[in-house]
């Protein structure tokens, strides 16, 4: 099978397709490589971002990201996802850019992100429906931030990425079991936090 211009375009991919712009790239197509970034780019720019919540910094860790995929895409092997091997690289560009930051204020700047998607597992959606969305988000960047590191990226990869045990495993290094250990330990932390804050809020408004 021969991508022709309707499968390039196109935003969804079959791995035969993704197998064949590997091909490709390994053979020094930077078209095709253009076309893996921008099957990914959204993806790994929001995962990113919910990790580094500056936006600023997000461009340069993709940008980042991509050329190290292109640079070292001879050394993938497919007895993982393609796209956990791209992830795994904007996470591991992520933590460095996290260890080059000088100060805790660049983790928090403004957002205008509305899109996040939190799972029933963090909060009830009846809970949920009480909160701003937008005062939502920053609660949740700012307590996500109080977490440790693993539990900060266990929690970003799998309750706002929607990947899986396997997946943030594979991509952090760790085992599954850890995965959900940190996991447990910052849905528990978050819940509670914005319960308090809630409580809070319903105190202030009685008075």
């Amino acid at each position: 099978m021969t991508l022709n211009k309707e499968n390039i375009v196109s935003s969804q991919k079959t791995d035969y397709e993704i197998d064949e712009l590997i091909n490709n790239c390994l053979s020094g197509d930077k078209n095709s490589f253009g076309v893996l970034v921008k099957h990914y780019q959204k993806y790994v720019s929001a995962i990113v971002f919910r990790i580094l919540w500056d936006e600023d910094e997000v461009k340069d860790v993709v940008q980042e990201t991509f050329i190290k995929v292109w640079k070292n895409i001879s050394r993938y092997k497919n007895e993982i996802k393609f796209s956990t091997w791209i992830y795994k690289i904007a996470v591991n560009c992520t933590i460095d850019r996290m260890r080059k930051i000088k100060t805790t204020r660049k983790y928090f700047a403004n957002t205008t992100d509305t899109n996040l998607d939190f799972t029933t597992s963090l909060t009830e959606n009846s809970f949920l429906e009480e909160f701003d969305k937008k005062e939502m988000i920053e609660t949740i960047k700012n307590l996500s931030y109080k977490l440790s590191q693993t539990q900060r990226l266990v929690f970003t990869l799998i309750d706002l990425g929607k990947m899986n045990i396997a997946e943030t495993a594979e991509i952090l290094n760790i085992t599954p079991n850890t995965v959900k250990a940190n996991l447990s330990y910052a849905r528990k932390n978050i819940r509670l936090k914005i319960i308090e804050i809630q409580n809070w809020g319903v105190k202030n408004e009685m008075r």
